[in-house]
């Protein structure tokens, strides 16, 4: 979205360099900024004034400072009113932060006047703050989303930021603090060893206890992890999707080990 606003590309053109946002959809309804409200002209006090509409500035702030052009948001990129555009942007969301120069994950609920030291809101900064004081950053709910598992783990390289947008570090600088909080090998985070070189029940298990808002996203949430991709359907319950995960599984991957998808992986949020 250059300047604050809307671009779409066409499939004949080169897409561009672009940084994409990774964040918890705040929990007031309401808050956060929808397609349709983002293409108004202008734009209406009441809008600009709403949490997420000050995220996606932010986030467009920092692109600007790291010379990037283009910013991609889930909550105004894709029409949520759009069932097509929906099951289409779900189908392709591990690719797009995947092939993203950098990944900007927005942690609402750190704050770092609390715990960190001044010397970390640089970048270049290679410092690696004790435990104590990262014990929010390891405690955010961001790392118990579902969504937010492929969003650590696909981009090229993830920039981490508190509520007030100070700089908390890259994944690799993090990764000790992030193994310790969702229980993925550091060197999966940093990179050393391929998401799908692991062994396909490791990954599952990656993914125990974390929380999704919608019962079938515990299933859909997976789909670039398991290197896999199905239709989407919101109107079946989350046992369903999961079968189908499974056969989407073996038939992706027939000389594999048929695997059980355990019960109870994740847990709803109502």
């Amino acid at each position: 979205m250059p300047s604050h606003g809307l671009s779409s590309n066409s499939p004949d053109t080169p897409t561009p360099q672009y940084a994409i946002l990774s964040h918890r959809w705040n929990t007031t309804a309401g808050q956060e900024i929808s397609y349709k409200e983002f293409l108004q002209s202008p734009r209406s006090e009441a809008t600009e004034c709403k949490i997420g509409y000050q995220k996606i500035l932010s986030a467009c702030r920092q692109a600007r400072i790291d010379k990037l052009d283009y910013l991609w948001v889930d909550t105004c990129c894709i029409d949520q009113e759009n069932i097509g555009d929906v099951h289409r942007n779900i189908k392709s969301m591990f690719a797009y932060y995947q092939h993203s120069c950098v990944c900007y994950a927005y942690l609402a609920d750190v704050d770092s006047d609390a715990e960190l030291n001044d010397e970390l809101t640089e970048y270049e900064s290679d410092h690696e703050p004790s435990s104590p004081e990262f014990k929010h950053f390891k405690k955010s709910e961001w790392h118990r989303r579902g969504w937010t598992l492929q969003e650590l783990l696909a981009p090229q390289e993830v920039f981490f930021f508190e509520q007030s947008w100070k700089y908390l570090g890259t994944r690799s600088v993090r990764a000790r603090e992030i193994q310790s909080a969702t229980g993925i090998p550091e060197d999966v985070i940093q990179g050393k060893t391929r998401i799908h070189d692991v062994n396909v029940k490791e990954r599952m298990s990656w993914s125990t206890l974390r929380v999704t808002s919608k019962a079938p996203d515990q299933a859909y949430c997976l789909f670039g992890i398991l290197g896999v991709t199905m239709e989407p359907d919101y109107s079946e319950d989350v046992k369903t999707a999961f079968n189908r995960l499974r056969e989407a599984y073996i038939k992706q991957y027939p000389d594999k080990a048929i695997i059980e998808f355990a019960k109870g992986t994740f847990k709803v949020v109502q």
